[in-house]
């Protein structure tokens, strides 16, 4: 049988065309300890893979290292990105079969207890870390800004997406370290074991070989070696109400689960994968920015039609922007018209929100066309915006998307205000 992965050693060439082979540093030497690979990527987190395996998790920016999650122990090291999400990273040195199972068990322990954090709870264990690694108590947000140089970083935005990932447990789990074996039939039980988190499990074997002693150093190679897609595993958040009472709140991504059967939800990121990486990427931005807001993605046939319920909890779902990966466009559906008959929001105020919505977009892609009455029925963007082009102003777009979510949101609870002093 042929095997799922060889390891060839890498050579040096040299100038007159000499090939000299690395030898590769077996484990029980003094030289690779288990802090070294540890340090390493604390020092250099893009040795990582992250950007080719789950690049809405990139670029890592380390923000903790043997960071306390009591009681399930010490993290290696801990990064996010720009977008908030989170990166655990567990270094290790196997040399039993046995340690791979535990050591994935350890990691989504941390995940678990990581989970439970507030932005406060982060942001203190932040502050440790810059103080002893960057010289200045700065915190999460500054710290981010400061290594991406991203003057135009909204910190309430950044805060409210940290929050979201914290509370859903969306996190990347990477496993980095020499000597892994890969035995996917031991490590796809631990998946189903913390059903409330929507974890992306990564595990990395580190590979170090010997430079030339002309040279001198090492040679690291990071090589994936499985990659555990994100599964909804009957997702659900149970909140303690009182001692003999649970209640049970679904995660708005994905869809909702109350509504949404099982196969509805894996069809989500079905939809998103036949879209390039660049537009998935851009997709899965625009998701996350307005999921805080209860924004969820619900596939409709081929397409992927982003939703939000109504605030006030009356009246069906709205969609606020449909997606067409067969056509690579967004489009919208009809918005005004929803707003005013399932919300039943005043005609004015639901057409003047996506009027204004209309102009912004046509203003930030020329050649678009709204037609609509002041009923609020119109057509939808004519022609539909392709994604590679909504992508050449995706700051933009996104801010805007963003801002008009966060406008319907605030007429629905106006609605409801007034119906209620009616009555």
């Amino acid at each position: 049988m042929v095997p799922r992965r060889r390891d060839c050693s890498p050579a040096i060439v040299k100038g007159d065309g000499t090939l000299l082979p690395l030898e590769r540093i077996p484990l029980s030497e003094t030289q690779i300890k288990e802090h070294i690979p540890q340090d390493l990527i604390r020092r250099n987190p893009d040795l990582l893979p992250v950007a080719e395996f789950e690049p809405t998790f990139a670029p890592l920016i380390t923000v903790g290292w043997e960071v306390d999650a009591s009681p399930a122990g010490s993290i290696d090291v801990l990064c996010i990105n720009p977008d908030g999400r989170l990166t655990i990273v567990e270094t290790k040195l196997w040399r039993n079969p046995q340690a791979l199972r535990d050591v994935v068990s350890q990691v989504i322990d941390y995940a678990s207890q990581v989970s439970r954090w507030s932005y406060e709870d982060l942001e203190q264990r932040v502050v440790g870390y810059n103080r002893q690694f960057r010289a200045a108590p700065l915190g999460l947000f500054e710290t981010v800004v400061q290594e991406t140089s991203d003057q135009g970083l909204d910190e309430a935005h950044f805060v409210d997406q940290v929050t979201a990932h914290l509370r859903l447990g969306r996190m990347l789990l990477a496993v980095a370290g020499d000597g892994i074996q890969e035995r996917l039939e031991d490590i796809t039980r631990y998946l189903q074991v913390t059903p409330s988190l929507h974890f992306t499990l990564m595990l990395v074997e580190m590979q170090f070989y010997r430079l030339p002693s002309d040279e001198g150093g090492m040679l690291v190679v990071p090589q994936l070696v499985v990659r555990s897609r994100e599964v909804e595993r009957a997702v659900v958040s149970l909140r303690d109400v009182d001692t003999n009472m649970l209640a049970v709140e679904a995660p708005s991504q994905l869809g909702n689960l109350r509504r949404t059967p099982q196969r509805a939800r894996l069809q989500v990121q079905d939809v998103l994968e036949r879209l390039e990486r660049r537009e998935r990427e851009f997709v899965e931005s625009v998701m996350a920015d307005v999921e805080p807001l209860g924004v969820y993605a619900d596939p409709k046939g081929r397409d992927l039609m982003l939703k939000l319920p109504n605030p006030a909890g009356s009246g069906g779902d709205a969609t606020v922007l449909g997606v067409n990966p067969k056509s690579h466009t967004l489009y919208e559906d009809w918005l005004p018209r929803q707003l005013i008959e399932q919300w039943s929001i005043p005609e004015t105020e639901a057409v003047d929100a996506a009027r204004e919505y209309y102009q912004a977009v046509i203003h930030l892609y020329p050649g678009r066309e709204m037609p609509m009455d002041g009923e609020g029925r119109g057509e939808a963007w004519n022609p539909h915006i392709r994604i590679p082009q909504a992508m050449e102003k995706a700051t933009e777009f996104r801010d805007l998307f963003r801002r008009t979510v966060e406008r319907i949101v605030a007429l629905a609870h106006k609605a409801a205000s007034n119906t209620d002093a009616q009555e």
